[in-house]
Protein backbone atom coordinates (compact mmCIF):
# COMPACT_ATOMS: atom_id res chain seq x y z
CA UNK A 1 0.00 0.00 0.00
CA UNK A 2 1.39 3.41 -1.31
CA UNK A 3 2.30 5.48 1.98
CA UNK A 4 -0.35 8.71 2.33
CA UNK A 5 0.78 12.07 2.27
CA UNK A 6 -0.59 15.33 4.29
CA UNK A 7 -2.48 16.02 1.77
CA UNK A 8 -4.35 12.90 1.53
CA UNK A 9 -5.53 13.15 4.67
CA UNK A 10 -6.36 16.49 4.02
CA UNK A 11 -8.56 15.14 1.71
CA UNK A 12 -10.08 12.74 3.93
CA UNK A 13 -11.08 15.39 6.45
CA UNK A 14 -12.87 17.93 4.02
CA UNK A 15 -16.79 16.51 4.72
CA UNK A 16 -18.35 19.81 5.02
CA UNK A 17 -22.30 20.03 3.96
CA UNK A 18 -21.36 23.27 2.22
CA UNK A 19 -18.63 22.19 0.16
CA UNK A 20 -20.47 18.92 -1.07
CA UNK A 21 -23.23 21.12 -1.97
CA UNK A 22 -21.30 23.99 -3.60
CA UNK A 23 -19.29 20.89 -5.68
CA UNK A 24 -22.80 18.99 -6.81
CA UNK A 25 -24.49 22.28 -7.75
CA UNK A 26 -21.63 23.54 -9.51
CA UNK A 27 -21.72 19.91 -11.69
CA UNK A 28 -18.92 18.24 -10.25
CA UNK A 29 -18.74 14.48 -10.33
CA UNK A 30 -17.77 12.33 -7.54
CA UNK A 31 -14.14 12.27 -7.60
CA UNK A 32 -13.78 15.49 -9.02
CA UNK A 33 -12.06 18.19 -6.87
CA UNK A 34 -12.16 22.67 -6.86
CA UNK A 35 -9.59 23.64 -8.65
CA UNK A 36 -8.15 27.55 -8.74
CA UNK A 37 -8.89 29.08 -11.55
CA UNK A 38 -5.11 30.51 -12.75
CA UNK A 39 -5.92 34.43 -12.36
CA UNK A 40 -6.64 34.04 -8.81
CA UNK A 41 -3.94 31.26 -8.67
CA UNK A 42 -1.02 33.67 -9.72
CA UNK A 43 -2.24 36.61 -7.23
CA UNK A 44 -1.78 34.74 -4.71
CA UNK A 45 0.94 33.19 -5.62
CA UNK A 46 2.62 36.36 -6.20
CA UNK A 47 1.88 38.04 -2.65
CA UNK A 48 3.40 34.81 -1.38
CA UNK A 49 6.33 34.42 -3.72
CA UNK A 50 5.67 31.12 -4.40
CA UNK A 51 4.78 29.06 -7.48
CA UNK A 52 0.76 27.50 -7.12
CA UNK A 53 0.14 25.17 -8.96
CA UNK A 54 -4.16 25.33 -10.10
CA UNK A 55 -4.15 21.82 -9.18
CA UNK A 56 -3.51 22.35 -5.59
CA UNK A 57 -6.04 20.99 -3.14
CA UNK A 58 -8.56 23.40 -2.52
CA UNK A 59 -11.14 23.14 0.36
CA UNK A 60 -13.61 25.73 2.05
CA UNK A 61 -14.85 26.73 5.65
CA UNK A 62 -12.00 23.75 6.27
CA UNK A 63 -11.74 23.31 10.47
CA UNK A 64 -8.80 23.93 12.35
CA UNK A 65 -9.01 20.58 14.19
CA UNK A 66 -8.82 18.74 10.94
CA UNK A 67 -5.23 20.18 9.68
CA UNK A 68 -4.19 19.45 13.13
CA UNK A 69 -5.26 15.64 12.60
CA UNK A 70 -3.99 15.59 9.03
CA UNK A 71 -0.86 16.43 10.41
CA UNK A 72 -0.78 14.14 13.49
CA UNK A 73 -1.91 11.39 11.04
CA UNK A 74 0.64 11.86 8.14
CA UNK A 75 3.13 11.66 10.83
CA UNK A 76 2.47 9.17 12.43
CA UNK A 77 -0.01 7.37 10.33
CA UNK A 78 -3.37 5.87 11.70
CA UNK A 79 -3.44 2.81 13.79
CA UNK A 80 -6.20 1.80 15.82
CA UNK A 81 -6.07 3.82 19.20
CA UNK A 82 -3.05 6.37 18.40
CA UNK A 83 -5.23 9.01 18.81
CA UNK A 84 -4.90 9.64 22.46
CA UNK A 85 -4.33 12.95 24.14
CA UNK A 86 -0.85 14.13 23.60
CA UNK A 87 1.39 16.62 26.01
CA UNK A 88 -1.74 16.97 28.00
CA UNK A 89 -3.26 18.79 25.53
CA UNK A 90 -6.61 17.67 23.56
CA UNK A 91 -5.80 16.87 19.59
CA UNK A 92 -9.12 18.01 18.80
CA UNK A 93 -11.06 21.32 20.88
CA UNK A 94 -14.24 20.93 18.82
CA UNK A 95 -14.65 24.91 18.35
CA UNK A 96 -16.54 25.47 15.02
CA UNK A 97 -15.22 28.79 14.95
CA UNK A 98 -12.07 27.81 14.65
CA UNK A 99 -12.05 27.40 10.68
CA UNK A 100 -10.35 28.83 7.94
CA UNK A 101 -12.78 29.86 4.64
CA UNK A 102 -10.25 28.84 2.29
CA UNK A 103 -7.39 25.61 2.32
CA UNK A 104 -4.92 25.79 -0.79
CA UNK A 105 -2.23 22.59 0.12
CA UNK A 106 -0.14 21.74 -2.40
CA UNK A 107 3.74 19.98 -2.66
CA UNK A 108 6.09 21.95 -3.82
CA UNK A 109 8.10 20.11 -7.25
CA UNK A 110 10.20 18.09 -5.15
CA UNK A 111 7.67 16.75 -3.14
CA UNK A 112 9.65 17.50 0.03
CA UNK A 113 7.55 20.41 1.18
CA UNK A 114 3.71 20.69 1.56
CA UNK A 115 2.34 24.39 1.55
CA UNK A 116 -0.98 24.87 3.70
CA UNK A 117 -2.48 28.40 2.62
CA UNK A 118 -5.12 29.16 5.56
CA UNK A 119 -7.25 32.41 4.10
CA UNK A 120 -9.88 34.34 5.93
CA UNK A 121 -12.03 36.37 4.24
CA UNK A 122 -14.35 39.39 4.80
CA UNK A 123 -16.66 40.71 2.03
CA UNK A 124 -18.49 43.83 4.02
CA UNK A 125 -17.76 43.73 7.43
CA UNK A 126 -14.53 44.71 9.15
CA UNK A 127 -11.80 42.19 10.78
CA UNK A 128 -12.06 41.67 14.71
CA UNK A 129 -8.85 41.76 16.38
CA UNK A 130 -10.09 39.27 18.99
CA UNK A 131 -11.33 37.27 16.59
CA UNK A 132 -7.59 37.37 14.76
CA UNK A 133 -5.94 36.96 17.93
CA UNK A 134 -8.30 33.70 19.05
CA UNK A 135 -7.47 32.12 15.66
CA UNK A 136 -4.43 32.91 15.33
CA UNK A 137 -3.39 31.48 19.17
CA UNK A 138 -5.28 28.21 17.99
CA UNK A 139 -2.41 28.32 15.07
CA UNK A 140 0.14 28.67 16.94
CA UNK A 141 -1.05 25.22 19.17
CA UNK A 142 -1.36 23.68 16.09
CA UNK A 143 1.56 24.67 14.35
CA UNK A 144 3.77 26.07 16.93
CA UNK A 145 4.69 22.32 18.01
CA UNK A 146 8.49 21.13 17.07
CA UNK A 147 7.43 17.57 16.83
CA UNK A 148 5.68 16.68 13.32
CA UNK A 149 7.48 14.90 11.33
CA UNK A 150 6.12 16.00 8.26
CA UNK A 151 7.91 18.75 6.44
CA UNK A 152 5.25 21.49 5.72
CA UNK A 153 5.27 25.41 5.66
CA UNK A 154 1.89 27.60 6.23
CA UNK A 155 0.73 30.88 5.18
CA UNK A 156 -1.92 32.72 6.54
CA UNK A 157 -3.51 35.12 4.52
CA UNK A 158 -6.68 38.02 4.65
CA UNK A 159 -7.93 38.69 1.87
CA UNK A 160 -11.30 41.48 1.36
CA UNK A 161 -11.93 44.02 -1.41
CA UNK A 162 -10.40 46.70 0.66
CA UNK A 163 -6.70 46.38 2.40
CA UNK A 164 -7.50 45.52 5.78
CA UNK A 165 -7.25 48.00 8.57
CA UNK A 166 -6.33 48.34 12.18
CA UNK A 167 -5.36 44.55 12.25
CA UNK A 168 -3.14 44.36 15.25
CA UNK A 169 -0.40 40.98 14.32
CA UNK A 170 1.73 42.37 17.23
CA UNK A 171 -0.47 40.55 19.52
CA UNK A 172 -0.79 37.44 17.89
CA UNK A 173 2.21 35.01 19.12
CA UNK A 174 5.71 34.66 17.27
CA UNK A 175 5.70 32.07 14.46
Amino acid sequence: MAERNLIDYLRDFNRKERFILLDHVLGQQPGDVFRLNRYFAGKLATELSLEIPVDAFVAMDYHLDWIQMALYLADKGYREGNLEIECGRRLVQANQDWDVDLLVAFEEQDRQMTHLVLIEAKADTGWKNSQLKSKADRLQLIFGRDSYGVPFDRHFVLMSPRKPQKVETEKWPPG
